[in-house]
């Protein structure tokens, strides 16, 4: 079993992957690679989705929080992370989202 963080991570950017690729090599990649490269993508992070929701709303695993990246840190009144945290909410929305793409 893949680590909740790196399928936190996958579904977040694997469709900004097959965004950036099929933008930067709009003349260089033919337009129906593109297009099966973006869907696949887009369905990966929908597979992701459905298998947090197994996990959170039938197996009833309990809710993830992970800090991914510490980008500024003050003393002891601020710091800005890029922070991930997993619950049944969210993963419902990610599921209702990825349907909505796809």
């Amino acid at each position: 079993m893949l680590d909740l963080k790196y399928i936190g991570l996958i579904i977040v950017l694997a469709p900004l992957l097959g965004a950036m690729i099929t933008g930067l090599g709009v003349r260089q990649i033919p337009r129906e690679t593109a297009h099966r490269l973006t869907i696949a993508l887009v369905g990966i992070s929908l597979l992701l989705s459905l298998y947090l929701a197994k996990l959170f709303l039938i197996d009833g695993i309990e809710p993830y929080d992970v800090n991914i990246y510490t980008w500024a840190s003050g003393q002891q009144w601020f710091s800005f992370n890029f922070h991930i945290e997993i619950n049944s909410l969210c993963v419902l929305i990610l599921v209702c989202i990825m349907r909505l793409i796809n």
